[in-house]
């Protein structure tokens, strides 16, 4: 059964969550549709495989600078606080979180659009994958700012 009293920021953070994986996912479907006659695992031009390669270390670095990131702002959360005040900081950390990865999700299907290099496709499915692995879920929540009784994240 699903409660229907969680706060409107997490409820509206999930949807958010969604909304910038369905948007890498749909942009990735575009460039397909449009590169599908021209797709390579691995560029053969010079100028194409140093793009490439930046794509890529770019999106490892970005995935890792977000997670430091997001631990951080976490960190700056005082948790003795009521939920009502924690859960806005919560939000912004994992928007920055979002921010970085999807901006290079994007980046990737913008280089394999540009080359029709599949690796720069896949790092932005990864990218995806990633994104939704680490969703914010209510119980991840309460642990992460020690919600306790009486206040409640539901």
């Amino acid at each position: 059964m699903r409660n229907t009293n969680t706060p409107t920021s997490f409820k509206a953070l999930q949807i958010i969550t969604y909304a910038l994986c369905i948007g890498v996912v749909m942009f990735l479907g575009v460039a397909f549709m449009l590169k599908h006659e021209e797709l390579v695992l691995w560029p053969v031009k010079g100028q194409d495989t140093l793009l490439n390669i930046i794509a890529l270390v770019m999106a490892v670095a970005s995935v890792l600078l977000s997670n430091v990131l997001f631990q951080s702002l976490l960190s700056k959360i005082d948790t003795s606080l009521p939920i009502s005040k924690k859960l806005p900081h919560y939000v912004t950390a994992y928007i920055v979180r979002f921010a970085l990865t999807e901006g290079m999700g994007l980046f990737n299907v913008v280089v394999f659009l540009l080359s029709g290099c599949l690796i720069n496709a896949m790092m932005a499915v990864a990218i995806i994958l990633l994104m939704l692995a680490v969703k914010p879920n209510r119980e991840k929540t309460i642990d992460d700012l020690k919600v306790y009784y009486p206040d409640t994240l539901d």
